[in-house]
């Protein structure tokens, strides 16, 4: 395939096709973000689990922070439905 700019101003950003490639500091700045997200998403729920006693709350609690990471695998990937949820039971 031809790479095609897509700013001629812009040395950073082309295109290839349907994917647009950025300069590796926005990448890294995401990358480093997504890590701090999911590594919230393990830690945060325990620390709320502390403070509640009701085992129906516990499970909602759970429910939710496992039903947010699967949203967020699903949108932020391009992984299949099926190892989406693979993903999210492991």
């Amino acid at each position: 395939m031809q790479k095609k700019r897509s700013d001629p101003g812009d040395d950073m950003s082309f295109v290839l096709g349907d994917i647009r490639l950025h300069d590796e500091g926005a990448e890294e700045v995401f990358a480093w973000g997504f890590m701090l997200l999911g590594f919230s998403m393990v830690i945060c729920p325990l620390w709320i689990l502390v403070f509640v006693t009701e085992s129906v709350q516990r499970l909602a609690i759970m429910t939710c922070f496992i039903f947010i990471f699967l949203v967020l695998v699903s949108f932020v990937t391009t992984a299949r439905p099926f190892e989406t949820l693979a993903a999210t039971a492991a």
